[in-house]
Parts: C-alpha cells; structure tokens; sequence
C-alpha cells in the first residue's frame, strides 16, 4: 500500500518510510528519499555532493521532526535500514572527486531513532565505494527540488 505525502510529512510507500517530503530549504522545497547504494553508484555523474544544501536539509528536517510536523512512526523502519530502533542517513555535502570515480564523500549524518530524526555528525567522511545496501543500519538521502 502507498500513501500519499503532503508537504512536510513522511513519505511511506510498502510498509516503510521511502522518504521526507516538503522541507524548505533557501525557500524552495525538496523532498528526501533514502536509497541504498553507494555514492558513485546512487548519484548522476559529476555529482560531488550538495554544498550548503545538505547540512540545511538536515536541519531543516531535524527542525520539523522535533516541532511534531513529521509523524512519529516508530512502527516504521527507513528504507535501505533492516531495524526501526536506529538508522543513519547520509546527505552527502561534498566528496573527493565525482561520481562515478569519487573516493571519499563527506555527509550530514541524519540519524533517525524512537521515531525522530537528531542530528549527527555534520561533516563525515565515508567511502564513495561503499555500498549501503551491505550495511543494515545505513542509507543514503537523494534530494529533489520541487519547486
């Protein structure tokens, strides 16, 4: 079953949360989808990461998520995450090199645990080779604007 998203709310497709919709950032909107992969496989080529986008839309979603706006859904786990107790999801910032030929990507660390997204490390280092699928409690965050 998919349910539909209204800006600033959780996007919940097949029984799991698929991703955060309607955060403002620089007054735009965006919505974050989480996807397993690896930097240089889960992101267009050239891509070096977000710049000020990522840190902002991690607090911007750390910001509605402690207001009430994201629903608490702690019977939920993030996709890409095998346990709904913890799970971090990297906004990549910037990288060493580009996709596909990256080799280290910085990210704002989202973690999402009891049902709400916190703050993590804002500038982490992590292989742009790794792919997150092989690491249960990790997923990268795609950005979209849309509008």
């Amino acid at each position: 079953m998919t349910c539909s998203a209204e800006a600033g709310s959780l996007v919940v497709e097949n029984g799991e949360i698929a991703g955060v919709t309607g955060i403002e950032i620089q007054g735009n909107l965006y919505d974050l989808r989480f996807a397993d992969s690896s930097f240089n496989a889960g992101y267009p080529s050239g891509f070096a990461g977000y710049g000020t986008l990522a840190p902002e839309a991690a607090n911007s979603v750390i910001a509605m998520s402690e207001s009430g706006a994201l629903a608490d859904r702690r019977d939920l786990k993030l996709r890409g995450c095998e346990t709904r107790d913890a799970c971090t999801v990297l906004v990549p910032d910037h990288a060493t090199g580009a996709a596909p030929s990256a080799t280290i990507s910085y990210a704002c660390e989202l973690i999402y645990s009891a049902g709400r997204f916190r703050p993590g490390d804002p500038q982490w280092p992590f292989d742009a080779s790794v792919d997150t699928r092989y690491m249960p409690d990790m997923t990268y965050g795609i950005l979209t604007r849309i509008r």
